[in-house]
């Protein structure tokens, strides 16, 4: 929303004017906008945060008011976690046995950190979610190991 300042005199009297202006309305003022002496980002408090259908009434009451230039309601965006594709059994490879003296039956490497490396393989070990790792197990299986392998993390 930008208010209009006409005169830097009356600033401090706009200024006034636009907190009544927020309380008599409902909004809720946030910040300022990067860059701008005149945008503010607003949010009406009945509203919730996610919506899928514009509110007309909401922008209407804003832009009939004195103080307000322009007033813009941001449209929102659904978010929509991505999952993986399934590894393939055709293309995997087999895991070689990894010698670990402690316990021969395991496929961990033998790093004696590693159990507190969670991100790597979580088994709850930290309080946490087990299973709720980088699941690096399936690209082992595949054979992606030893030097020059580069590892991309992305996050939703």
């Amino acid at each position: 929303m930008k208010f209009q300042h006409r005169e830097n005199k009356k600033r401090k009297k706009k200024k006034e004017k636009k907190i009544s202006f927020v309380c008599n309305t409902n909004f809720c003022s946030l910040l300022k906008v990067l860059g701008s002496q005149t945008e503010y980002h607003f949010v009406h408090r009945a509203l919730p945060h996610v919506r899928s259908k514009r509110s007309v009434p909401h922008t209407r009451k804003l832009k009939v008011d004195p103080l307000v230039a322009t007033a813009i309601q941001q449209p929102g965006f659904k978010r929509v976690k991505r999952g993986y594709k399934p590894l393939s059994v055709d293309n995997l490879v087999p895991l070689y046995e990894m010698k670990n003296p402690t316990n021969p039956g395991s496929k961990d490497p033998t790093d004696p950190f590693f159990k507190y490396q969670w991100y790597l393989k979580n088994v709850g070990q930290n309080g946490g979610k087990p299973k709720l790792d980088l699941n690096v197990e399936a690209a082992w299986a595949q054979g992606v190991t030893g030097k020059n392998v580069t590892t991309a993390i992305m996050d939703d």
